[in-house]
């Protein structure tokens, strides 16, 4: 601070300029490609040291001026929280309203679906050589494409559960609770929560409790090896098919 003051002239009250400062993707370098615009960039610093910086600017009579581009944002990221929840939820998406999508555009296949440009050759191509993979990481399932992480429509979901259910219903006692949270709604969404319920007592977890969520979740793994398929077999395009026509992005 004992610096900026000296590169200034002290006969006018003038205002500090700064970049963005909102959380950025990692390592940028000029912080508009943000991913968290209500938390600060912890890269350039703590709220604590951001007060600071303000409270030595008044101090001197400088005021702190934010540049801020409210339509600037790292739409590749999976931070972004803002972003990925309109990719799962579409238009019923809290945040969906901050961004300029048309839901509803003249062509009908594309209605209440975002289409995404990020595709390196045609959709066929992609899946036959595997390299959209589906996968379940933070409590949701996603689309694996490169370094981007898309997150499945909700009512996608099912596709994944419902087999992996079956699978895991074979070889756990119905009695036991497997999934927390669970459901399938009348009109096909689901959602689900792990890791699963441990029933847990100042005993410890109930009897059979830690093998079931091991199976749960072995049963997943198998439902998500048997939706990416085996590179070069036709079947694996067949069983993306649904997600394709259904899912929130195209």
């Amino acid at each position: 601070m004992p610096w900026l003051w000296s590169t200034i002239s002290t006969a006018w009250d003038l205002p500090r300029l700064c970049f963005p400062v909102a959380a950025a993707r990692s390592g940028s370098l000029h912080g508009y490609d943000v991913i968290d615009p209500a938390r600060l960039n912890p890269e350039i610093g703590s709220p604590e040291e951001f007060r600071a910086f303000s409270d030595a600017l008044l101090g001197r009579g400088m005021g702190l001026i934010l540049d801020i581009v409210p339509n600037h944002m790292c739409a590749t990221d999976s931070r972004n929280r803002w972003w990925q929840d309109v990719l799962e939820k579409g238009a019923s998406s809290e945040y969906a309203k901050y961004f300029d999508i048309d839901f509803h555009p003249e062509k009908v296949d594309l209605s209440e679906k975002i289409l995404l440009p990020i595709l390196g050759e045609q959709f066929g191509k992609v899946l036959e050589s595997q390299q959209i993979q589906v996968g379940y990481e933070e409590g949701g399932f996603q689309a694996h494409y490169g370094s981007q992480r898309l997150p499945l429509a909700l009512e996608s979901w099912s596709r994944i559960l419902e087999p992996a259910l079956a699978r895991l219903s074979a070889r756990v006692s119905p009695s036991i609770p497997i999934f927390c949270g669970w459901r399938i709604s009348s009109s096909g969404s689901a959602s689900m929560r792990l890791p699963m319920s441990q029933e847990s007592s100042r005993f410890g977890p109930a009897p059979g409790a830690v093998p079931a969520r091991q199976r749960a979740r072995e049963a997943i793994d198998d439902s998500i090896r048997t939706l990416n398929g085996q590179k070069g077999e036709p079947a694996a395009l067949t069983a993306w098919r649904p997600f394709s026509s259904n899912n929130r992005t195209g």
